[in-house]
């Protein structure tokens, strides 16, 4: 039987690795500062290396795909810990690079807006996990619908997170801040420069028309 304190620290190890995983997969696509894209790798890890100190060996083990869960040491738990590590970094990366994908196909396309490059794989990888954990120990007389439910009340309530994130930092960066309205402002003063330039041309242009009609 797991401890109070041990169930505590896995739920904040793995509450770490998603919060790490959100951050870094989600602000790439919010702005294109290079700083703000810094901030959030930097984040990642320290997000990861708190899952790492956080999280005991089996519970590792179970989220890395290892068939051996009971009684697992940190020897074991290194390739566990790896392949969580890197399914991690694969949600990152695929929901961050896809922000630049052009010429998409019609089925892929709505795959690819707002949050869904980030929890459509990862749901993919939990229906992945829950799959290999019930045909790896399941016996014919366990009930799997709790395991089920609380998955989906889990994929939904990360769903909600990333969506109250991508609002919050939107709020905070482009109308707290005023980055909006910066930008429309140097947009405005751009385009009277252009208009400005053009004016000229144009007074030059009817001048000299009217010299060489003189002439």
């Amino acid at each position: 039987m797991i401890s109070l304190a041990r169930l505590i620290s896995n739920v904040l190890g793995i509450t770490c690795l998603l919060a790490g995983t959100t951050v870094a997969a989600r602000i790439p696509r919010l702005t294109r500062l290079l700083r703000w894209r810094v901030i959030a790798i930097v984040l990642f890890v320290v997000f990861v290396t708190l899952y790492v100190l956080l999280v005991d060996a089996p519970t590792r083990c179970w989220l890395g795909f290892h068939p051996g869960v009971t009684g697992a040491t940190l020897e074991e738990a290194v390739i566990p810990t790896a392949v969580t590590i890197l399914m991690a970094m694969g949600l990152v990366l695929f929901s961050a690079l896809s922000w630049y994908l052009r010429h998409l196909p019609d089925w892929l396309a709505p795959l690819l807006r707002g949050a869904r490059p980030l929890t459509v794989p990862g749901s993919i990888i939990v229906v992945c996990l829950i799959l290999y954990r019930v045909f790896l120990g399941r016996n014919s007389d366990d009930n799997i619908w709790p395991l089920v439910l609380s998955s989906a009340i889990f994929l939904y309530l990360w769903w909600l997170t990333v969506r109250l994130f991508d609002l919050i930092f939107a709020w905070h960066r482009y109308t707290r801040h005023a980055v909006f309205q910066r930008y429309l402002s140097q947009m405005r003063r751009e385009q009277k420069k252009t208009e400005t330039q053009n004016g000229s041309q144009s007074s030059v242009a009817t001048k000299s028309a009217d010299l060489h009609a003189r002439s």
